[in-house]
């Protein structure tokens, strides 16, 4: 076979992998739980709010807990919503659109590296690692953390331009190429205006010119590198700056998910290494003992790296591939300690192109090595048997590891599990709108809606490896500004509900009512909680020295609900509580406490 005709059937099979395991994606509901106030903040109907979107932070600076600038993705959520209004099919053939552009590039990319040489044989071996990469990228269960998440589209925007840099770099040290050069700067630019975690592609640009530049000296290589790699870093300086102009500051969460940064790093080391072992089941990372986890991984370490110091001659680039990946790797995982933040799932969706890469170079190497006795053509002899046997005890151990996690990669695709997590959560988040819709339209222009145990997150309690977020206060307040703007409500929530993913049908009412008492009172116990803050001030700005919407006091097994009643505050007040199959829409009057700072006992409802 001909190298052009495999380069067509690698490429077939890729795409037709890719759209097969997430075809039905296209008919899912609209996922997660930032999704519609990022559509809502992103849409630009003039020059106007295309400047606003350029020059404000993400969800225009309203996001709850965090502060990004991310004007790209704002600007991809704003045009599917100009070409396919709150039709969801749009928006997901977008983000499979990305999916597989990303995939079909991680596979040319690892095709080109390094150039043939004149003597090269039609297909080598870097061609059928290049395949395996791109097919393992395509499927990979980390991919379907962050493709059916129409909130996280910035995790394939970031991979989007992250390897067109690479590809543009690859091109200009190649062909001594100046466009390509600055091609590689502006796309750069656009990966950081995309994610922020994109300050690490000029990193990853380095690694690789870093690495295919052996077996030249180290001044040699880093003149190379700097000659190189200006351009993204230029770019990314210069963007960071503006960002930092816009933002006030660095941004970034609030609220770090640990206080300590030696607790972070150890974490996110944990979790990137488990998922990467057993990405089609990497729920076992929750109970998986650290030890097995590190001395799986070491083993794995120690055989590549052993494999890699025997190929004497690296003509077809194998050992710089398995550096160069390691590289890349070693930068993201720098960026998420740095930022402190917990390596999740979501977030690897970029690292799983250098982990696809790295089974694929263990396959391939261990097989040469048991199989072909695979050597440099200018060794003679045979070995030592001390060196024969690590040859072969190497190659087993990177062999059945590597195997392993293809196995996982390739079961997790076929389970479709993640899949139907999340097709469970937009179903749950489809109903529970399209009642909403209904009992909204009993609702004066104007009005305040309270949320009453609204379905926040379809999972186990808090698997934080495996979140199916569907709601929160600014979730349900960006879906009224898209599908009722006429009405103008202002949304608050109070509590929210925990489903199981194995039966969302679980979710129901935890609201007791006593009209004696005319008491509102919630059950907080392990699948009903109070929201974490009054987000509703956080999405939508209040005026200065406005009281809080509400206040609660109880403890973990229940709380009651009084609402304060601002001086001149014209409003009225409604409650939406979710009761599993319905959403009822109560009047406040039924509901509300008389004044603000004691509880009604005894008294009954006011008409």
């Amino acid at each position: 076979m001909s190298r052009t005709r495999f380069r067509i059937a690698g490429t077939l099979a890729i795409t037709l992998a890719g759209a097969w395991i997430y075809s039905e994606q296209l008919g899912f509901y609209f996922t997660d739980v930032d999704t519609f106030p990022l559509i809502s903040t992103g849409r630009v109907s003039d020059s106007a709010e295309l400047v606003n979107v350029l020059s404000s932070p993400l969800m225009q600076g309203l996001m709850p807990n965090a502060l990004f600038f991310r004007p790209l993705s704002s600007l991809s959520w704003g045009l599917d919503w100009y070409l396919w209004g709150l039709e969801p099919f749009g928006f997901h053939l977008t983000n499979l659109l990305l999916h597989l552009v990303n995939s079909l590039l991680v596979y040319r990319l690892f095709l080109a590296l390094p150039p043939a040489s004149p003597n090269s044989p039609p297909i080598r071996r870097g061609d059928w690692e290049a395949t395996l990469a791109g097919f393992f990228f395509a499927i990979h269960p980390l991919t379907m953390e962050t493709v059916p998440a129409l909130a996280r589209r910035p995790d394939l925007l970031f991979a989007l331009f992250a390897l067109l840099t690479l590809h543009a770099t690859h091109r200009a040290v190649t062909h001594n190429s100046k466009i390509a050069l600055l091609a590689g700067g502006l796309t750069a630019a656009l990966g950081f205006a995309s994610k922020d975690s994109a300050v690490v592609i000029p990193a990853m640009a380095t690694s690789m010119v870093w690495c295919f530049s052996s077996p030249a000296p180290v001044r040699t290589r880093l003149v190379r590198c700097a000659r190189w790699t200006w351009p993204p870093a230029l770019a990314i300086a210069v963007v960071l700056a503006w960002r930092s102009n816009i933002l006030g500051g660095m941004g970034g969460y609030v609220h770090a998910s640990h206080a300590g940064f030696l607790e972070t790093a150890a974490l996110s080391l944990d979790v990137s290494i488990c998922t990467a072992l057993w990405p089609g089941r990497f729920d076992r990372c929750a109970t998986t003992s650290q030890a097995v986890i590190f001395t799986v991984a070491v083993a794995w370490l120690l055989s590549c790296a052993w494999l890699a110091h025997r190929i004497r001659s690296d003509r077809d680039g194998a050992r710089a591939r398995l550096y160069f990946s390691g590289l890349a790797l070693g930068a993201l995982g720098f960026v998420y300690v740095a930022t402190r933040t917990v390596a999740l799932p979501r977030t690897l969706y970029t690292a799983s192109i250098f982990l696809s890469q790295i089974v694929a170079w263990s396959i391939l190497s261990a097989g040469s090595t048991l199989f072909l006795r695979w050597r440099s053509p200018q060794r003679t002899g045979p070995p030592r048997p001390a060196e024969h046997g690590l040859d072969w005890l190497s190659a087993a151990v990177a062999g059945v590891i590597s195997i392993g996690v293809s196995v996982s990669i390739i079961e997790g695709a076929w389970s479709g599990r993640s899949l139907a997590e999340w097709r469970h959560a937009g179903e749950v988040a489809r109903r529970t709108l399209e009642q909403t819709r209904e009992s909204a339209r009993e609702l004066p222009e104007g009005s305040r809606v309270y949320l009453v145990n609204f379905p926040f997150w379809v999972a186990e309690r808090r698997q934080h490896l495996r979140e199916r977020p569907i709601f929160l206060e600014h979730s349900i307040q960006g879906w009224v500004d898209l599908a009722l703007p006429e009405l103008d409500l202002e949304v608050v929530g109070l509590t929210y509900l925990v489903g199981s993913v194995r039966d969302p049908a679980v979710l129901a009412s935890r609201v007791r009512f006593d009209p004696d008492d005319a008491r509102l009172t919630i059950d907080v116990d392990r699948r009903a909680y109070p929201t974490p803050s009054p987000w509703n001030q956080t999405y939508r700005k209040q005026g200065p020295g406005r009281d809080a919407e509400f206040w609660q006091k109880g403890s973990r097994q229940g709380m009651v609900v009084e609402i304060p009643r601002n001086p001149g505050d014209s409003k009225r007040n409604f409650f939406l509580v979710y009761l599993g199959d319905s959403v009822a829409l109560k009047p406040d009057s039924a509901w509300i406490i008389d004044s603000p700072g004691t509880l009604a006992e005894n008294r009954r409802p006011r008409t």
